[in-house]
């Protein structure tokens, strides 16, 4: 389950404009405050993020319990969610917490009314008008995947990692 003493839905954040349009969870580790806010300083401050359009929530793994330090910054900015996965280890440890986040979010409010639920590393920048306008025209159609696809074997001839669904001649014909 998720851990931590932080509002659960729109309505108790007091920024729920209307009903969320996506839950974008962003992987980052305990550790990484700066990136974090660094995106609640850059992109996490466009409209869509600030009215609860865009439910931006930053998802870290703790095992056991968090630190006082990322309790001290949940405190603050009320926008992480924090899953036990009982594994930090880099190897393993942000695969079981996408699991995590994309289970969280499946079934657990305002995650759960968003019309998509997303992932996304801490490193990333998301221009997010542009990305909500999308989704807008996308949101009536089913089974809708938005963004580049990459694969992934874990164990697969030892540590075997692929690529890209894509070329570039597929890119840039659109």
């Amino acid at each position: 389950t998720a851990t931590g003493s932080w509002a659960t839905s729109c309505s108790e954040l007091g920024t729920c404009a209307t009903e969320p349009l996506i839950a974008m969870g962003v992987l980052s580790a305990a550790a990484y405050a700066c990136r974090r806010l660094a995106i609640r300083s850059t992109w996490g401050n466009y409209p869509e993020v600030l009215g609860g359009e865009v439910l931006l929530r930053f998802i870290t793994s703790i095992a056991p319990a968090p630190s006082e330090a990322l309790m001290a910054e949940q405190s603050k900015h009320a926008d992480i969610v924090m899953l036990q996965t009982n594994v930090t280890s880099r190897n393993i440890g942000p695969m079981l917490t996408v699991f995590r986040w994309l289970q969280h979010a499946a079934t657990t409010p305002p995650y759960s009314r968003a019309s998509f639920v997303a992932k996304l590393d801490d490193d990333g920048f998301v221009w997010v008008p542009e990305m909500a306008r999308h989704l807008r025209l996308m949101r009536a159609k089913p089974y809708v995947y938005y963004g580049i696809f990459y694969w992934t074997v874990w164990q697969y001839g030892k540590y075997r990692t692929g690529g890209s669904s894509y070329t570039s001649q597929q890119v840039t014909s659109g």
